[in-house]
């Protein structure tokens, strides 16, 4: 079930968007359970907060003005740079011990995800996304692949 928030971040839109079954026609019918829903109800209550919190909008601002179109991404890369280093006040076990274990369930679950869904879960496996957000580098990398797919 771990894998799920994975897939949520390929469901576009808010309440009243399309279905899920919509969204992905070509996943098997028993996984839509209410764990997927609850999932999703997740991702966008999250989505929600950072785009209204007042600490996110500042935070945003240190960005050029050119870069505030790309703000709310860039906000979101530079918190996951520091959740990865902050890991151990929120949980219990180690960063990569973690990493692996979602890893090994993306690879156990993801053969009927959409081709989108797959492909960036190969990326994040085979370059340990999860735990290279810890380092400057890694945030590079992801930010300048970001870059790649916006232009």
């Amino acid at each position: 079930q771990r894998s799920l928030i994975l897939l949520v971040r390929f469901v576009f839109g808010g309440p009243g968007q399309p279905s899920l079954a919509f969204a992905f026609p070509k996943l098997n019918a028993a996984l839509m359970t209410a764990c997927w829903s609850k999932g999703i109800e997740l991702h966008r209550k999250i989505d929600a907060y950072s785009a209204s919190a007042e600490d996110i909008k500042i935070a945003s601002q240190v960005l050029a003005p050119e870069m505030q179109r790309y703000a709310g991404i860039v906000t979101d890369v530079v918190f996951d740079f520091f959740l990865s280093r902050h890991w151990s006040s929120f949980h219990s076990q180690p960063l990569a011990e973690f990493s692996q274990s979602i890893y090994r369930t993306i690879e156990r679950d993801c053969g009927e995800w959409p081709d989108a869904a797959r492909h960036f879960s190969r990326k994040l496996i085979d370059y340990d996304l999860l735990c290279q957000y810890g380092e400057w580098p890694g945030v590079d990398r992801v930010l300048k692949s970001i870059a790649a797919r916006l232009s």
